[in-house]
Parts: structure tokens; C-alpha cells; sequence
């Protein structure tokens, strides 16, 4: 019954995660418009700019 419900949670939490509205950069740095490079930063210190 445990590998059950740890799968279940897992696929719960993925779908949760990526279903959620906006962008992770922009929520990261705050209600501050940030620069192009600022951006551009923080989406690489998030390994947002690599594929998969």
C-alpha cells in the first residue's frame, strides 16, 4: 500500500506544480519589473534555460 500512495503523490504533486499560473522567474524576483538581464540571470540560476 506505501508505493501506491507514494506514487499517487508524486503524480499529484507534479500535475499541481505545473498547473499553476505564471511564471517562476517573475515570481521569484518579486512585484519589481525586472531588467532583460536580471531575467535572463535568475531564469539560469533556476536552470530554467536548459532542456530537458
Amino acid at each position: 500500500m506505501l508505493i501506491p500512495t507514494f506514487f499517487g503523490v508524486t503524480i499529484l504533486t507534479f500535475i499541481l506544480v505545473h498547473s499553476l499560473p505564471g511564471d517562476p522567474v517573475l515570481a521569484q524576483l518579486g512585484d519589481k519589473a525586472p531588467s532583460p538581464e536580471e531575467y535572463e540571470a535568475m531564469k539560469a540560476a533556476l536552470g530554467l534555460d536548459q532542456s530537458y
